[in-house]
């Protein structure tokens, strides 16, 4: 629903089934999506006015804005129809937007095409071998970049398997991750802390990975330690995607760009070319984007982050703008 009125659809679900759906709907030629960074009815009433979409596909019963109509898939129901042609977007048509919200300040709307998505999640599964046999665990929501790159478009790529729930304590991340018998854990630093010290034994993994915020080192070595996976830290954003990981348990104290991913370093601002880059980004003649962060160069194409170049703060994976805070205080 929606294209006829040539309007996007927004998706409210954490059901990554009803998320892969909508997805595959949109690329075959159906509305492009709107996925908002929380569910809440002011934040959906803000999006409406920001997108002007009239549908909202969600997964369970939410309070939505009015006169916004509602589609909520169940399970097992007769598969829709239709005898319209639809035309498949192109590598370089919009596929969805997504949002950069925050505990202060205004979020911000990026465009994803078919091109930054389908080719960042190509180059996961070539890069860490997804299989169909991996089964994969996420204790992050498919509504935002990282979820939705690894714990629904990487597993429908690679035909690999995906655990329903999206567990968030340390015995429910167990518990999971020992029913399904998983190969690949998708969690995010606050998490891995929850787990430091935690009894965590596993048997079947063999990959995991942090994002949303830097991974405290005492952190990734516990887990390391205790399970015996070295955990890959990815380094990116929504508007870039990923640009660089690295693995502690393998030595590695800096960060290398993924093959494909260009970097340069000027005045200790890290400059990005890549394939992911949202549309909205400023790009310099080259093709390069200003990250926000500041780096130094170090050895074999590698990079030291130092902090940031303006007064946005990552506090528990949500950008925090600094200015806002001080007036608010004021």
């Amino acid at each position: 629903g929606g294209r006829g009125e040539g309007m996007p659809v927004c998706v409210c679900a954490q059901d990554k089934a009803v998320m892969a759906a909508a997805l595959l709907s949109a690329l075959a030629g159906g509305p492009m999506l709107v996925v908002p960074y929380a569910f809440t009815p002011q934040v959906l009433e803000d999006l409406r006015h920001l997108t002007g979409f009239q549908t909202i596909v969600s997964d369970l019963p939410r309070s939505m804005p009015s006169g916004v109509r509602c589609i909520q898939p169940k399970a097992g129901a007769e598969p829709w129809s239709s005898t319209e042609i639809l035309t498949a977007r192109t590598s370089n048509s919009e596929w969805l937007r997504l949002f950069t919200g925050g505990s202060t300040g205004v979020p911000r709307m990026w465009t994803k095409t078919v091109c930054n998505l389908l080719a960042e999640t190509d180059s996961i599964v070539a890069n860490y071998g997804v299989t169909p046999e991996d089964r994969v665990v996420a204790t992050v929501s498919p509504n935002h970049i990282y979820g939705l790159l690894y714990a629904v478009l990487t597993p429908l790529l690679a035909s690999a398997s995906v655990a329903g729930e999206i567990p968030s304590f340390p015995a429910e991340i167990e518990t999971v991750t020992r029913d399904t018998n998983a190969s690949i854990l998708i969690s995010v630093p606050v998490h891995y802390r929850a787990l430091n010290g935690h009894s965590f034994v596993q048997r079947s993994l063999r990959l995991a990975f942090s994002s949303a915020g830097m991974l405290a080192a005492e952190d990734a070595i516990a887990f390391s330690a205790q399970t015996g996976v070295g955990i890959a830290e990815i380094y990116g954003s929504t508007e870039t995607g990923g640009i660089a990981a690295r693995v502690r348990a393998h030595g590695e104290s800096y960060f290398r760009p993924y093959a494909g991913i260009d970097i340069k370093i000027e005045a200790e601002r890290l400059k990005v070319r890549s394939n992911y880059l949202s549309p909205e980004l400023a790009l310099d003649e080259e093709g390069y984007s200003i990250v926000g962060d500041r780096a130094r160069a170090t050895v074999d194409n590698r990079f030291e982050l130092l902090g940031r170049a303006d007064g946005i703060v990552k506090v528990g994976g949500q950008r925090v703008d600094l200015e806002v805070v001080r007036q608010s205080l004021k």
